[in-house]
Protein backbone atom coordinates (compact mmCIF):
# COMPACT_ATOMS: atom_id res chain seq x y z
CA UNK A 1 0.00 0.00 0.00
CA UNK A 2 0.98 3.72 -0.34
CA UNK A 3 3.33 5.41 2.66
CA UNK A 4 3.47 1.60 4.24
CA UNK A 5 7.41 1.16 4.61
CA UNK A 6 6.37 -1.32 7.09
CA UNK A 7 5.33 -4.11 4.87
CA UNK A 8 7.16 -3.19 1.80
CA UNK A 9 9.89 -6.23 3.31
CA UNK A 10 7.58 -8.72 4.34
CA UNK A 11 5.49 -8.46 0.89
CA UNK A 12 8.70 -8.76 -1.25
CA UNK A 13 9.56 -11.43 0.92
CA UNK A 14 6.26 -13.48 0.57
CA UNK A 15 6.62 -12.53 -3.43
CA UNK A 16 9.40 -13.86 -3.68
CA UNK A 17 7.87 -17.43 -2.41
CA UNK A 18 5.17 -16.64 -4.47
CA UNK A 19 7.60 -16.79 -7.54
CA UNK A 20 9.61 -19.63 -6.74
CA UNK A 21 6.48 -21.46 -6.17
CA UNK A 22 4.87 -20.65 -9.68
CA UNK A 23 8.78 -20.73 -11.19
CA UNK A 24 10.68 -23.05 -9.54
CA UNK A 25 13.67 -23.31 -11.77
CA UNK A 26 14.25 -20.60 -14.41
CA UNK A 27 16.61 -20.32 -16.75
CA UNK A 28 17.58 -16.83 -16.02
CA UNK A 29 17.21 -13.71 -13.72
CA UNK A 30 17.33 -9.99 -14.02
CA UNK A 31 17.20 -7.81 -11.40
CA UNK A 32 17.11 -4.33 -12.06
CA UNK A 33 18.60 -2.71 -8.33
CA UNK A 34 16.10 -0.02 -8.09
CA UNK A 35 16.90 3.22 -5.93
CA UNK A 36 13.74 5.11 -6.21
CA UNK A 37 12.00 3.92 -3.20
CA UNK A 38 15.01 5.59 -1.18
CA UNK A 39 14.03 7.95 1.51
CA UNK A 40 16.76 10.57 -0.07
CA UNK A 41 15.54 9.51 -3.82
CA UNK A 42 14.12 12.97 -5.12
CA UNK A 43 12.62 11.54 -8.24
CA UNK A 44 8.83 12.70 -7.30
CA UNK A 45 7.17 9.75 -8.60
CA UNK A 46 8.66 7.73 -5.97
CA UNK A 47 7.37 9.37 -2.94
CA UNK A 48 4.56 6.20 -1.91
CA UNK A 49 7.27 4.40 -0.64
CA UNK A 50 10.24 5.96 1.31
CA UNK A 51 12.42 3.30 3.02
CA UNK A 52 15.57 4.37 4.95
CA UNK A 53 19.29 2.71 4.03
CA UNK A 54 18.84 0.22 5.94
CA UNK A 55 15.65 -1.24 4.66
CA UNK A 56 17.25 -0.37 1.09
CA UNK A 57 19.81 -2.69 2.32
CA UNK A 58 18.02 -5.85 3.56
CA UNK A 59 15.57 -5.66 0.75
CA UNK A 60 19.00 -5.93 -1.70
CA UNK A 61 20.22 -8.40 0.75
CA UNK A 62 17.12 -10.40 0.58
CA UNK A 63 17.04 -10.71 -3.03
CA UNK A 64 20.72 -11.87 -2.86
CA UNK A 65 20.36 -14.92 -0.60
CA UNK A 66 16.77 -15.82 -2.62
CA UNK A 67 18.57 -15.93 -6.00
CA UNK A 68 22.11 -17.62 -4.34
CA UNK A 69 19.48 -20.40 -2.76
CA UNK A 70 17.83 -20.93 -6.03
CA UNK A 71 21.50 -20.92 -7.31
CA UNK A 72 20.38 -19.87 -11.29
CA UNK A 73 22.32 -17.26 -13.25
CA UNK A 74 21.70 -13.54 -12.59
CA UNK A 75 22.38 -10.37 -13.72
CA UNK A 76 22.40 -7.77 -11.18
CA UNK A 77 21.75 -4.37 -12.95
CA UNK A 78 21.57 -0.38 -10.98
CA UNK A 79 18.72 1.13 -11.79
CA UNK A 80 16.55 4.10 -10.91
CA UNK A 81 17.70 6.37 -7.70
CA UNK A 82 18.14 10.08 -8.46
CA UNK A 83 19.40 12.47 -6.91
CA UNK A 84 23.33 13.15 -4.78
CA UNK A 85 22.39 10.34 -2.97
CA UNK A 86 21.44 7.48 -4.65
CA UNK A 87 24.95 6.08 -4.84
CA UNK A 88 24.78 5.06 -0.75
CA UNK A 89 22.74 2.04 -1.42
CA UNK A 90 24.24 0.15 -4.27
CA UNK A 91 27.67 1.09 -2.70
CA UNK A 92 26.01 -0.48 0.94
CA UNK A 93 25.02 -3.48 -0.96
CA UNK A 94 28.04 -4.51 -3.12
CA UNK A 95 29.63 -3.93 -0.07
CA UNK A 96 28.03 -6.35 2.19
CA UNK A 97 28.68 -8.93 -0.36
CA UNK A 98 32.01 -8.51 -1.83
CA UNK A 99 33.48 -11.29 0.63
CA UNK A 100 31.33 -13.18 -1.14
CA UNK A 101 31.39 -13.42 -3.97
CA UNK A 102 33.75 -14.65 -6.27
CA UNK A 103 35.52 -14.90 -9.40
CA UNK A 104 33.51 -17.87 -10.22
CA UNK A 105 30.44 -15.98 -9.65
CA UNK A 106 31.24 -13.32 -12.35
CA UNK A 107 31.77 -13.85 -15.81
CA UNK A 108 31.93 -11.46 -19.44
CA UNK A 109 30.57 -11.62 -22.58
CA UNK A 110 32.49 -9.86 -25.17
Amino acid sequence: DDHDNNSYLISLREGLFQLDDKYPRPDFIFINLGGDPYEKDSLKSSELIKLNRDQMLQRNKMLYRFVKEINVPTLWTMGGGYGEFSFETYVDFFESINDQVREADTFEVV
